[in-house]
């Protein structure tokens, strides 16, 4: 105590007073003394001959006075009348003498039925009289301080010679009655357990101090106690008063090695070029299965002598509790105690916590294989594949493909253990406690069977067949094995072998020095990883039977885990993952939901290839709106809005081929529907994400707008469905898209009309201003047809008005298809239309429209011409087209061009107009047309 308020004075200040001179009230101060400090609160630096050495000590210590050199002494409390006995005047000399403390005040507590507080029987004794007899009573009770310090010296001398290891942990101790030491080495690198069947009396002892140690240690000592302790308790482990305790012992060793496991996992490169993951990180998941699997031996022993193969799977509805054996009572605590089928029903002194164990043991156990097939398992493949891929040929492909199979079905080993592992749990728990255990279990189990999925039927046989090196559970893992061991070979051969560095020998007074061990290359480490991988075996002893015929890995299913059959398992266990998220949008949950998205999508793919069917179109439909949901889910907008516009393709290409047994001359309103449900999709997809959907939007409007267009020559409007038509359309409404599947009442030229300005509006909004012209050129097209079907009536207002916009449309459509600009061939698509409307529409002042529409054709070809004469002497884009007529070297005339003036002077000559001849005559000589005012 530094504080001088804390000192107390009255003690020392009786050094050399009688004791009759001490008054009890003199002792009050006494009754501030705290109790004996605990952990070694003080640490002190002893120098004994040439040692020196960092102690714990717990003494009370006081000094006289503030003064700077006043003397300590140190405290010790004795029972009422008893004298110091030799073993405790041995172990108070032994502290004073190490603390450097003069003297000792021996007292006594006041007794219980005194008020007053202090100490009685104080006397005050030097260090350097403890060793002597103070009474005659004591004789022979001395002990001598010389032969004390060689005793102490020769024991650090013994010391100093053994504990030779940088870093290295000792427990030193000594049986009570025995005389010599014993030096216990529980450094990190010591694996020597005690012998089954050899007891030792200190061992009970030393097991409960490496448990108490490792409670309040952490990191890799934490575990290393906890591992000594268990070796330590391992001859016990069976009896009745220490089974729980070695249960214990072993889950919390394993948790601790999985929690290791994972900030280890987490800090790795995994994926880079090096090692895949980091080594340790499997040493750690391997030492958590065998600690669990030591529990379960002692837990449950009925467990490695199962014998009914009744087991749940991740595919196979809610997880049920196997069945254990024929003998076996339930897990449940509130129906029975859990006892072993042999009778040992007294093992455990408290059943309901020794259940309570073995729960937690059964949800450490599956996050263990979770967490080995996640950060080692999936790793160790993915490093095989990509280095096998550069490096393999042609011919060393149908052995990879069994090799990868393989190692997939190797991983649904792994994770079917933990399944079963899990289904032992109670539905409350597992649901309460493990939820988070299950989605991770679902997600990779579906990884595994989609991996799967992906090789054909065809393969699967040779695979898996009766004459396949993957027709049996046992061999798959052996095939495995042998392959990672060969490949892991090859590795190490590329890479320079490393130094080795002799360990040196432990020499007496002197510590060795290791140099430290240089980081191995990627091959090397790859090496390491497929050699560790390859001694990991599912079948383990442990509910080899229930493994053996659980769903994904009995020998009769493997088959169906192949092609369309396997995808869809995969679905079904992504489905159970996605119900366990239960909408959430955590990563974990967004990761599967896109999965399932991906899934569906490629299913809905698939379906499409397969022949023509009356249920395909709406089992596709089925799969991609399934996709659409589950990108929503997911707030992947993006993604979202490319699977609508996936299914809006389908609707489309149904619309545009459509099976149904209508003549093809006629635009049926399944058509018109299947339009309309593209349309809806890209209109959706134009909501969730703009860049993607307006364009789509357009364009189906666009060919909505120009297929109408077609038909409406022919056809006045839509004729309604026939009744089954009718009944589908009444159950289409309230579905996904919502649309209305009433026939339309206009004409096909007005829908055509109206989409066709739909289309151009959406072009419009997003500056397409080639698809622009397009709908233009298309509306003046619709409306040139409606002028055809009303030829030889009367020019009326309304005739004028529509031929006036569609002259307005081609010229907008020539803004943007120019001669100056690449687009000549609409460029020329357009001045004809432009033309044949010009022709349609009667002239003022009785001039003739026909040689007007050859005016504007004449003047397009003068310009085209021009602009072939200034490229490349005579040669161009005309030319590359092949519409150019050439005389010699010299560029003359346009083909289509003239074409369509000679069609529209022959109409002017049946019509009598005058100079129309001429102007025919230079037409047909390809000569410069000139038709006058």
């Amino acid at each position: 105590w530094k504080d001088d308020k804390e000192n107390f004075t009255n003690l020392l200040a009786l050094h050399g007073v009688p004791e009759a001179a001490f008054a009890p009230r003199d002792s009050e101060a006494l009754s501030k003394i705290p109790s004996t400090p605990s952990k070694f609160g003080r640490a002190v630096e002893w120098r004994f001959g040439g040692y020196k050495i960092l102690l714990g000590c717990d003494l009370i210590i006081f000094k006289s006075s503030s003064q700077p050199d006043s003397p300590f002494s140190s405290l010790k409390l004795l029972p009422r009348g008893e004298v110091p006995t030799r073993s405790k005047r041995l172990d108070v000399w032994l502290e004073n003498v190490m603390c450097d403390i003069p003297s000792v005040v021996w007292g006594s507590p006041p007794a219980q039925s005194r008020s007053k507080r202090g100490l009685e029987d104080v006397r005050i004794q030097k260090t350097a009289d403890l060793p002597l007899c103070e009474t005659p009573d004591e004789e022979g009770e001395e002990f001598s301080p010389e032969s004390t310090l060689d005793h102490g010296r020769r024991l650090l001398e013994f010391l100093k010679d053994e504990c030779v290891k940088d870093g290295g942990t000792y427990c030193l101790c000594r049986e009570g009655s025995g005389r010599p030491a014993r030096l216990l080495d529980m450094s990190p690198d010591v694996e020597e357990a005690p012998q089954q069947g050899v007891r030792s009396s200190m061992a009970l002892p030393l097991a409960s101090l490496c448990f108490r140690m490792a409670q309040q240690g952490n990191g890799e000592d934490q575990r290393r106690l906890w591992k000594k302790g268990l070796q330590l308790l391992e001859p016990f482990r069976k009896e009745k008063a220490h089974s729980s305790v070695y249960a214990m012992g072993a889950l919390r060793l394993a948790q601790l090695c999985i929690s290791a496991a994972l900030e280890g996992a987490r800090s790795s490169t995994a994926g880079e070029s090096g090692a895949p993951f980091k080594e340790e990180v499997l040493v750690l998941l391997r030492e958590a299965l065998q600690q669990l699997e030591g529990a379960f031996s002692v837990l449950a022993p009925w467990y490695f002598f199962d014998v009914t193969p009744d087991v749940s799977s991740p595919g196979d509805g809610e997880p049920r509790s196997p069945q254990m054996g024929p003998s076996e009572p339930s897990v449940e605590l509130e129906t029975t105690n859990a006892v072993p089928p042999d009778g040992r029903g007294d093992t455990f002194a408290d059943r309901r916590a020794g259940m309570e164990i073995l729960r937690q043991a059964h949800a450490a156990y599956a996050e263990t294989i979770i967490h080995l097939v996640k950060y080692c398992v999936v790793p160790v493949h993915v490093a095989w594949v990509s280095h096998g891929n550069r490096e393999a040929g042609p011919q060393d492909v149908p052995r990879r493909k069994r090799v990868s199979v393989a190692l997939l079905l190797v991983r649904l080993f792994w994770l079917s253990r933990a399944q079963i592992s899990l289904g032992h749990l109670p539905d409350t728990k597992r649901k309460r406690e493990c939820g988070n255990l299950e989605q991770s279990l679902l997600e990779m189990t579906g990884d595994a069977l989609f991996a799967l999925s992906c090789f054909t039927d065809k393969e699967a046989e040779e695979l898996v067949g009766e004459r396949g090196p993957c027709r049996e559970g046992r061999s798959v893992v052996r095939y495995a094995a042998s392959n990672l061991r060969e490949w892991a070979q090859q590795q190490r051969q590329k890479c320079p072998q490393p130094k080795v560095v002799p360990k040196p020998k432990a020499r007496r007074n002197r510590k060795a020095k290791q140099a430290p061990a240089e980081p191995l290359p990627a091959e090397a480490a790859l090496a390491a990883a497929a050699e560790r991988m390859a001694g990991l075996d599912p079948f383990r002893g442990l509910w080899d039977t229930k493994l053996a015929h659980a769903q994904y890995a009995s020998d009769g299913r493997r088959p169906s885990l192949f092609g369309s059959s396997g995808r869809s398992e995969s679905l079904v266990v992504f489905e159970r993952a996605a119900r366990l998220h239960g909408g959430a949008t955590t990563e974990a949950a967004v990761t599967v939901y896109r999965k399932l998205a991906h899934l569906y999508n490629e299913a809905g793919a698939e379906k499409l290839m397969q022949p023509n069917s009356s249920g395909r179109i709406a089992a596709v439909e089925g799969f991609l709106v399934k996709a659409y949901h589950y990108m929503t889910q997911a707030q992947d907008h993006e993604n979202a809005s490319r699977v609508l516009l996936n299914l809006a393709k389908l609707f489309l290409d149904e619309a545009t081929v459509s099976s149904e047994g209508f003549a093809h001359s006629e635009f049926t309103h399944h058509q018109y529907s299947m339009y309309r449900k593209g349309i809806a999709c890209t209109e959706r997809a134009a909501k969730l994400n703009s860049d993607l959907g307006k364009r789509e939007h357009a364009m189906a409007q666009l060919k909505l707008g120009v297929h109408l267009m077609q038909f409406a020559r022919h056809q006045e409007r839509i004729a309604p469905p026939d009744a089954k038509r009718a009944l589908d359309s009444v159950q289409e409404k309230g579905s996904f898209l919502d649309v209305d599947s009433s026939p339309p009442t206009e004409s096909l030229a007005a829908l055509a009309n109206r989409h066709l300005s739909r289309a151009l509006k959406g072009f419009d909004e997003i500056g397409e201003n080639r698809e622009m012209a397009g709908c233009h050129y298309h509306l003046a097209t619709l409306a040139q047809q409606e002028l055809e079907a009303s030829a030889g009536r009367d020019w009326t207002t309304s005739a004028q008005a529509k031929q006036s916009v569609a002259v307005r449309h081609c010229q907008k459509a020539l803004e943007v298809f120019n001669v100056d600009s690449e687009h000549l061939r609409e460029h020329l698509d357009v001045t004809i239309k432009l033309a044949a409307l010009t022709a349609t529409a009667p002239r003022k002042g009785g001039g003739s429209a026909d040689l007007a529409a050859v005016g504007i054709l004449a003047q397009t070809e003068v310009r085209i011409l021009e602009r072939v004469r200034a490229t490349r002497g005579g040669c161009g884009l005309a030319v590359d087209l092949e519409e150019v007529i050439i005389q010699g070297t010299e560029v003359v005339a346009v083909k289509t061009l003239r074409r369509e003036m000679g069609r529209h002077c022959q109409a002017a000559v049946a019509k009598g107009v005058p100079n129309a001849k001429v102007v025919f005559a230079q037409v047909l000589r390809n000569e410069a047309v000139d038709v006058g005012s």
